[in-house]
């Protein structure tokens, strides 16, 4: 199988990590293979390390596709250490145990194994990591390297993973993946439930208390609410609803069957038996099933591209807790353009709820994010990273022409990564200071503090200065005189220097008719 570029990046990063550090994480979006990364990483460490390899998972289903993946990528021998599943004792043990933790954590299962057995555990899912029966895995087992892969690197409670692993390896971004072409865009519409008062739910651990959730929306007229939009919304895609509870979910997929004459959807939940979960997933995966409402069962482990439309029932505070739910739907399939997702709220939104915008920057302004919400609103087409561009460039805009309006003299500083639009990333240079020659480019080049930068990012800056150079832009330096002033600094040389010399006539303090003035200096040199 041949490996994407950022995976080939993932399993370097962790070699170059587990050289120093006993533990490391790597961070990955769901669908963007980190069980890929993890089965070739196995392979190459057991090459030079030995022993075997024992790869934790919480949940039945993660077990099998585990399987499945490392047989695929690799000639390393597996076994399934789960229920009445077990490879404790065989003569001949396989390379790699993939194991339920619920089962291993077990002590009976756990010391059926001696506690050299594996020179590297890796666990999956492992935001799960700081619960007490991962570490009474890693506590029993001695002398091993240990990886976590998660796309959530946060939790609910507020365990942080730092107790378990020392350093962070390798982080892909969910936008950099969307914008990479290998998870599809996503587009999201807010759905008002008129019937709907959230006000009267409780919140508890920082997050809505599920009763009360499902207590609001049980009712007759929400129900309404909910099931006819998400037909019409929804369309022919593949539809997964989140619920806040049994109820809800049963409820939500019969109203469904009632509107659509026919059996289209269906429920899944903890209860749900281990002979009737596989036969509803296979129907939904199939096509045979349009609609499977589930409650919080279906946020890992279950891996079925063609889902292309994530009914958001259960509205959440939790970023995590909403990444893992639109997760569900961001593969790429045959046929599908995007995501749509459908986050149904009540018609006070006083509530700070997570959404799509917090999946794309988790550290994003809440000013960025109201903004992004209300283009959104206004354009269904318009894709999430559309939306949060474009809320990013108007309020800037908003922001440097009020600060132009309220100041005189004042200088306005200027980014000048944004400048040359660089968002610096982990390179191959990472961590290695930079060279005398490329301090020496960047400071005639006229950017600020060049040795803040490490070895490859300075590559990255050096790349778009030559870039901006070989486009006929002008200087750095011209660039953010004209951004101080209100004008676009992508512009020509010679653009550059008539409107600077304008500017310098009006002694560097441009009025509102001036800045027009000196926009039409440009577009005369331009022209």
């Amino acid at each position: 199988m041949e490996l994407r570029k950022y995976q080939i990046d993932a399993i370097a990063a962790l070699h170059t990590d587990l050289a120093t550090y006993d533990s490391s994480l790597c961070v990955m979006p769901t669908g963007t293979g980190k069980t890929i990364v993890a089965s070739t990483f196995i392979d190459e460490f057991l090459t030079h390390h030995g022993r075997a390899a024992l790869f934790l998972a919480h949940r039945e289903e993660l077990l099998t596709q585990t399987q499945e993946k490392i047989r695929r990528t690799t000639t390393r021998t597996t076994g399934i250490e789960q229920g009445e599943h077990s490879v404790a004792g065989l003569l001949r043990p396989p390379d790699v145990v993939i194991a339920s933790v619920p089962t291993l954590s077990k002590e009976r299962r756990m010391q059926a194994f001696p506690p050299g057995t594996f020179s590297l555990i890796v666990s999956d899912e492992s935001q799960h990591a700081p619960a007490s029966t991962y570490r009474a895995i890693y506590e029993y087992f001695d002398a091993y390297k240990h990886v976590g892969l998660t796309a959530t690197p946060t939790r609910a409670d507020k365990k942080a993973l730092g107790t378990i692993f020392e350093h962070v390896a390798f982080t892909y971004d969910i936008r950099d993946a969307i914008e990479q072409g290998y998870l599809v865009p996503i587009i999201r519409q807010r759905v008002i439930v008129q019937d709907l008062d959230l006000s009267r739910v409780r919140t508890s651990h920082g997050d809505f208390v599920d009763g009360d959730l499902e207590r609001q929306f049980i009712n007759e007229k929400c129900l309404h609410e909910v099931v006819d939009p998400t037909l019409r919304l929804a369309g022919t895609r593949p539809t997964l609803i989140f619920c806040p509870g049994v109820r809800h979910a049963h409820a939500i997929a019969a109203l469904i069957n009632t509107y659509a004459e026919q059996t289209v959807a269906a429920a899944i939940d903890g209860q749900t038996s281990k002979e009737e979960r596989p036969k509803i997933l296979h129907a939904f995966h199939t096509g045979e099933l349009q609609f499977l409402a589930n409650v919080d069962v279906l946020t890992e482990g279950v891996d079925i591209p063609p889902i292309a439309c994530i009914a958001n029932c259960r509205p959440t505070k939790s970023r995590t807790r909403y990444v893992q739910a639109v997760g569900r739907g961001t593969r790429l399939s045959p046929g599908k353009q995007n995501l749509l997702v459908l986050d149904f709220t009540d018609a006070s939104q006083q509530h700070q709820l997570a959404s799509t915008f917090d999946i794309l920057d988790g550290n994003m302004d809440l000013e960025v994010k109201a903004r992004a919400e209300q283009l959104s609103d206004a354009d269904p087409e318009m894709t999430a990273t559309d939306a949060l561009d474009m809320a990013t460039s108007q309020l800037a805009d908003e922001k440097r022409v009020k600060l132009i309006a309220q100041t005189q003299f004042q200088v306005i500083e200027i980014d000048t990564l944004d400048l040359l639009g660089v968002r610096l990333r982990p390179g191959r240079w990472g961590g290695i200071e930079s060279t005398g020659p490329q301090l020496e480019m960047l400071t005639k080049a006229g950017i600020a503090h060049p040795e803040r930068f490490d070895k490859g990012e300075s590559h990255q800056v050096i790349s778009a200065i030559v870039q901006r150079r070989e486009a006929g832009l002008c200087t750095i330096k011209m660039a953010k005189v004209l951004a101080k002033h209100g004008l676009n600094p992508d512009v020509s040389f010679a653009v550059a220097h008539q409107q600077i010399d304008f500017i310098a006539s009006r002694r560097w303090n441009l009025s509102p008719q001036d800045r027009e003035i000196a926009k039409q200096l440009g577009g005369r040199v331009a022209a």
